[in-house]
């Protein structure tokens, strides 16, 4: 199946940190004093950009997954597995009621008109790509499992294993892709919070990058495959 825009985005993004890890691959390691505000830059930027990167694919990623649905000819919710029904209707509900986690600030007769939309497509028997797409910013494990659950796929992790060890090409534990995404989200977050960039490993950034890779190509092919047999 052919690869999502989002994908395409998430690869020209990452591409961005891998550059960082290549001019930071230059300077001595450790980095000598007068080096060291530059290394830890470039350590950190790529630990928070490769994360970035992979947010964004996941919210613009599954929406454009889930979006076929519409059709034509739609699939209307109730043919669809309950999972993603309830996800469907009460994540839009949601969503038209309270707004995005970030950006402006509504009042709640500004969101009237959302949530006069979210009604409408609920009664039509519409899914809400953008409603099931939500990572509230944060592209933690906890967070795949939630949205492709959404999706009505019971064991998410279980589910992309197969295809991930296929393009991964080496074997690691029965846990790796929850502890391998979580140990990177939690880098990321280490950085945002303390700039202490300097304890990240080159080959940990390397692995990380690959990973997230890895992670995306394998959830954009199985998704699509999921929800195109529904």
């Amino acid at each position: 199946m052919p690869d999502t825009a989002a994908l395409t985005n998430f690869r020209a993004s990452l591409a961005l940190a891998n550059e960082l890890m290549q001019i930071e691959a230059v300077l001595p390691d450790p980095a000598p004093p007068a080096d060291e505000a530059r290394a830890r830059g470039l350590r950190g930027g790529a630990a928070v950009l490769m994360v970035a990167a992979f947010e964004g694919y996941l919210s613009s990623g599954i929406a454009e997954l889930v979006y076929p649905l519409l059709g034509p000819p739609a699939k209307l919710l109730n043919t669809l597995p309950k999972k993603l029904q309830t996800a469907s209707v009460y994540e839009s509900l949601e969503l038209a009621m309270y707004g995005p986690r970030h950006g402006q600030t509504t009042t709640k007769e500004q969101r009237l008109p959302d949530i006069d939309a979210a009604v409408s497509k609920i009664s039509s028997g519409l899914v809400d790509p953008a409603a099931l797409s939500q990572t509230k910013s944060n592209p933690s494990p906890a967070t795949v499992k939630r949205l492709l659950k959404g999706l009505g796929i019971p064991d998410p992790f279980a589910y992309l294993r197969p295809t991930f060890d296929l393009k991964w090409a080496q074997p690691e534990a029965a846990s790796f892709l929850v502890d391998k995404l979580e140990e990177i989200v939690q880098r990321r977050h280490r950085v945002a919070h303390s700039a202490n960039a300097l304890a990240i490993g080159r080959a940990d950034l390397a692995a990380g990058a690959k990973f997230l890779q890895t992670l995306a190509e394998t959830i954009d092919q199985d998704v699509q495959i999921y929800l195109a047999a529904l």
